[in-house]
């Protein structure tokens, strides 16, 4: 996104990320932030092609409803709920 800057967060959350172990909350943690980035890539998308917007509160409403809808799920065997 154009004007906005991450550089002073985007390297604490990675070294956290880079850090966790593969117990069930740990990998809750990385799913809930792979789904942060693609909604957000994926409203970046929306804006360059289609020209359509959507409000911040929007996409936070979404991608909590996404992880309440699929956090409890099992992924690999592994109950994340």
């Amino acid at each position: 996104m154009i004007g906005y800057s991450i550089d002073g967060v985007w390297n604490p959350i990675l070294h956290e990320l880079m850090h966790l172990r593969w117990h069930p909350r740990d990998i809750r943690k990385k799913l809930i932030f792979v789904g942060a980035v693609y909604y957000i890539w994926q409203e970046q998308n929306r804006r360059i092609f289609v020209g359509n917007k959507r409000e911040v509160a929007q996409l936070v409403k979404e991608l909590l409803l996404y992880i309440d809808m699929h956090g409890g799920r099992d992924v690999g065997g592994i109950n994340l709920g």
